[in-house]
C-alpha cells in the first residue's frame, strides 16, 4: 500500500533540484560578469564588483522576480500540495536570489587576489 510520503519525496526532491539548477545559473552569471568586470576596472576587484553588480545584478533580480511570481501563482491551486509546491520553490528561488547577490559577492572579493581582505593566491611573495 502506498501512502503520501513517497509523493512528498519526489516533490521535495524536485524543488531542490529547480532551486539548484536555478542557483547555479545565478551564480554562475554573476561571476563570470564579475571577471569581465574585474579586467575592465584594470584588476580592482571592488570597482569590478560594482559594475558587475548594476549590470547582472539588475537583471538577475528581474529574472528572480518573474520566477517566483510564477511559482507563487501556483499558491492558488485547489489541490494543497501544488499550492505547497509553489510557495516552496518560489521561496527557494528567493533564497537562491539573494545568495547569489548577497553571498556570492562577498566570497568573489575574498577569493580575489589582491582584493579586499583577499589572498595573495598565486602570487610570489618576497621576504627580508
Amino acid at each position: 500500500k502506498k501512502g503520501p510520503i513517497p509523493m512528498v519525496i519526489h516533490i521535495t526532491a524536485t524543488i531542490a533540484a529547480i532551486s539548484v539548477g536555478v542557483g547555479i545559473d545565478y551564480a554562475i552569471h554573476m561571476t563570470q560578469r564579475f571577471r569581465e568586470e574585474l579586467g575592465r576596472a584594470g584588476g580592482d576587484p571592488v570597482e569590478g564588483l560594482r559594475r558587475a553588480a548594476g549590470g547582472t545584478g539588475a537583471a538577475l533580480i528581474a529574472s528572480a522576480t518573474t520566477s517566483i511570481l510564477g511559482f507563487a501563482i501556483m499558491a492558488f491551486a485547489p489541490m494543497p500540495m501544488f499550492a505547497s509546491y509553489g510557495i516552496l520553490t518560489a521561496v527557494m528561488i528567493f533564497l537562491a536570489a539573494v545568495a547569489s547577490l548577497a553571498v556570492l559577492p562577498s566570497l568573489l572579493l575574498l577569493v580575489t587576489p589582491n582584493g579586499v581582505g583577499g589572498s595573495d593566491i598565486g602570487q610570489e611573495r618576497t621576504s627580508e
